[in-house]
């Protein structure tokens, strides 16, 4: 151009003879091409950037085609896995998958059809033999009429350290929890023992008193030994309670009995209520279906709830004191627990905040209580609420899907 610009061109044309057949020259047409010339450098420079936006990124990128051989993988990729990009390129998901199969990869594609993004943990093994856990994130779209497979895969190690770290931190919590309420409870605890240790000693007492007479009767002194054995059953019931309430790791999961385990943890805060002059009444519904979990963690919420309402009613007149428990099955049939108390009720301003962890309204409490209550029952896919009782007071509810449901 005239101004030192540039203009591109694109001349096609045929050589011209003439009669003799000598070569004359060309007729041709020349075409303006500036503006494609311009769109295709820009679309070169694009896909430049976008290639450097990929390889710098710190997931890894992998395209696989439809049978799941990989088409292209960014620089990440490389570096994570211990590959080449040829060593990637043309290889499946197998050579460093370790869960990876054609009837996995079908699989997955079945999933990718039904939705649009597929999300799925992995373990991905280095080319040295390393092993980590990666979260993929998978989408299926179309290019040129073929079916391509996009794969985002990034390393999940510290997630599921900090996740571990957090699992165990809780636990411990729950413990000190169930240790803490266990020591409010003490007098509760000796009483019940108490009682079968007792009931031994008179018996064999009894027994030995049948059996010194000058004519033996052996049928009361036998009956007398049934009744050792049986308080000494009951004894050791009581034991193996405390101690699985207060060691560290929980029985495995199992059927449990709502019901059941509720009556459990009313004997054991019997001497509490007494102490405290607090009447209890219960309600269960009979016929309750069973509940799979932790029967000690499940124990445990409902002892703090009774040991909150217990000193939600000491501000209470003594003979106002009254503690109401009652179970039933909802319509989808969730088990749902009730735990009702005559107290002051709760105070609308702090009702959001009850289950933060360190939130406490007592003087010398730790605010985490209810949190580890909301944690367990979360735990066994259910849920914990709050509301006011009526005529006053406060009810906590919390629903657990049962075995049918």
């Amino acid at each position: 151009m005239p101004d030192g610009g540039k203009r591109y061109i694109s001349v096609s044309g045929l050589p011209i003879f003439d009669k003799t057949g000598n070569f004359v020259g060309y007729r041709g047409v020349g075409r303006h091409i500036t503006e494609r010339k311009r769109a295709e450098q820009a679309l070169i420079e694009s896909e430049a950037r976008f290639r450097t936006f990929v390889d710098h990124a710190t997931d890894t990128f992998m395209l696989h085609s439809e049978d799941g051989r990989v088409l292209d993988v960014n620089r990440n990729a490389c570096e994570s896995l211990g590959y080449s990009r040829t060593e990637l390129v043309g290889a499946t998901a197998a050579l460093f998958d370790l869960e990876m199969d054609e009837a996995t990869w079908r699989r997955n594609r079945e999933r990718l059809k039904a939705g649009g993004i597929a999300t799925l943990e992995r373990r991905y093994c280095r080319k040295d033999g390393t092993v980590f856990p990666v979260e993929v994130r998978m989408r299926e779209f179309c290019e040129h009429g073929q079916s391509r497979i996009i794969c985002l895969s990034r390393d999940i190690t510290e997630r599921k350290r900090t996740a571990e770290t957090f699992r165990e931190m809780q636990a411990e919590l729950t413990h000190a929890n169930r240790a803490a309420a266990m020591g409010q409870v003490t007098a509760s605890v000796t009483h019940e023992l108490s009682q079968p240790i007792t009931a031994v000693l008179c018996n064999a007492e009894a027994a030995l008193n049948w059996l010194g007479t000058q004519s033996p009767n052996f049928e009361k002194a036998q009956q007398a030994l049934a009744s050792i054995v049986a308080e000494a059953k009951r004894g050791g019931e009581i034991i193996s309670w405390i101690r699985s309430l207060i060691k560290k790791a929980p029985a495995p999961k199992e059927s449990v009995d709502v019901n059941g385990a509720i009556l459990d943890v009313i004997t054991i805060a019997r001497s509490e209520l007494l102490k405290h002059d607090v009447s209890i009444q219960t309600d269960l519904a009979p016929g309750l279906p069973l509940v799979k979990g932790y029967r000690v963690q499940l124990q445990q919420v409902v002892l703090n709830l009774i040991l909150n309402a217990i000193d939600a009613m000491n501000c209470v007149d003594l003979g106002g004191r009254e503690l109401r428990i009652s179970t039933a099955a909802d319509a989808s049939n969730r088990v749902v627990v009730a735990v009702r108390d005559t107290g002051p009720g709760l105070d609308v301003a702090i009702v959001d905040r009850l289950f933060e962890p360190f939130y406490t309204t007592k003087p010398d409490g730790t605010g985490m209580g209810l949190s580890i209550c909301q944690s367990i029952i979360e735990a066994h896919g259910g849920r914990l609420w709050t509301g006011a009782n009526e005529p006053r007071g406060a009810v906590f509810h919390f629903s657990l899907p049962s075995q049918q449901g």
